[in-house]
């Protein structure tokens, strides 16, 4: 939330944002190319109504979003044309000044409490379908094999990493069998 007192973004005209726990199975670049919005994003496959994008909207802002409105994930979004450096800021200002659902904060509710009921005129645009997948949240491996990006958001740092190497690797394990893994990685080398 105070990526922008670290680094100057205002010398950039592109900024992208990527949680950690991505594994980039294409080049960086692809996402930046993706669009010309302000900002684009990836959405999750769960409501944007559930516990977690919901802290930050009203009642009435929950009813508005059309059935199967699905949540934009905060981990991974690229900010273009200058904005950056506003956008961070208007995030804080929205997480500070909004009232809070069940007294739960995170930075995904005032991420979409800022895209869709901001006081911006900023163009949003959703990434192409499919660029970022969510494991975690679309279990279907099917759904992960054309992804550019995986975001492996809302699983414990082992299940992380596990999965990000199975997928990086090809190799299916089970939980506790990360011996396999090594052994793999030592084939490779």
């Amino acid at each position: 939330m105070h990526l922008d007192e670290i680094v100057d973004m205002d010398t950039y005209d592109r900024v992208m944002f990527c949680d950690i726990d991505t594994l980039f199975l294409d080049k960086p670049s692809v996402l930046f190319d993706a669009s010309d919005a302000d900002i684009s994003f990836a959405r999750e496959d769960r409501p944007i109504t559930s516990h977690v994008f919901n802290t930050c909207f009203t009642d009435q802002q929950m009813k508005s979003f059309p059935t199967g409105t699905n949540g934009v994930n905060s981990g991974q979004f690229v900010a273009r044309n200058g904005i950056a450096s506003k956008l961070w800021e208007h995030w804080r200002f929205t997480l500070k000044n909004r009232w809070v659902r069940n007294n739960k904060v995170q930075d995904q509710g005032p991420f979409n409490a800022m895209l869709f009921y901001g006081d911006h005129d900023w163009k949003i645009e959703e990434l192409p379908k499919g660029y970022v997948r969510f494991p975690w949240t679309s279990r279907r491996l099917s759904d992960h094999w054309d992804a550019k990006f995986l975001h492996y958001c809302g699983w414990n740092g082992g299940n992380k990493i596990r999965v990000g190497l199975q997928e990086l690797l090809g190799l299916r394990v089970k939980e506790g069998d990360h011996y396999k893994i090594m052994e793999r990685i030592k084939d490779l080398l």
